[in-house]
């Protein structure tokens, strides 16, 4: 989510955040390995996708495999209307619970009843929800906020 970008910057200084317009997840292993490739990737990182579409197991263990050396990777769950998000949101806590360095950051609760996040198409956000996305993470990473 791009236009979460600068808030996760003013909360997170010298956060790397990649981001691209309708990445998908069978994209993210090549993207992990070009932030490895130029130092960009930290110990800590989260992942945000699914917002886009759905993925396979083998998709998402693939990329968690290639981030078995960070320390903590926190997978953001998604809201949107759209038929995939319950079959996202699933295959995250089900693959989630076989690695011991993974969590889930619970967007799709903390935005439960937030309407005023979201656009007209109920899937990207406005102004309050790209604050309250990043304040979420930070407070996922333990960051005051």
């Amino acid at each position: 989510m791009l236009n979460v970008k600068p808030y996760l910057e003013d909360l997170l200084p010298g956060i790397v955040v990649d981001g691209e317009v309708g990445r998908q997840m069978r994209e993210a292993p090549a993207e992990i390995d070009a932030l490895k490739r130029n130092a960009q990737l930290g110990d800590r990182v989260v992942v945000e996708l699914g917002t886009n579409g759905s993925f396979t197991k083998k998709q998402l263990t693939k990329l968690l495999d290639a981030l078995a050396d960070a320390d903590e990777v926190i997978l953001m769950n998604t809201r949107v209307p759209r038929k995939w998000q319950d079959t996202v949101n699933d295959m995250l806590n089900d693959v989630a619970s076989d690695y011991p360095n993974v969590s889930i950051g619970d967007w799709y609760g903390a935005s439960a009843g937030h309407d005023e996040y979201f656009g007209k198409d109920g899937v990207h956000l406005g102004k309050a929800g790209s604050q309250a996305y990043a304040k979420l993470v930070a407070d996922l990473l333990g960051t005051k906020s």
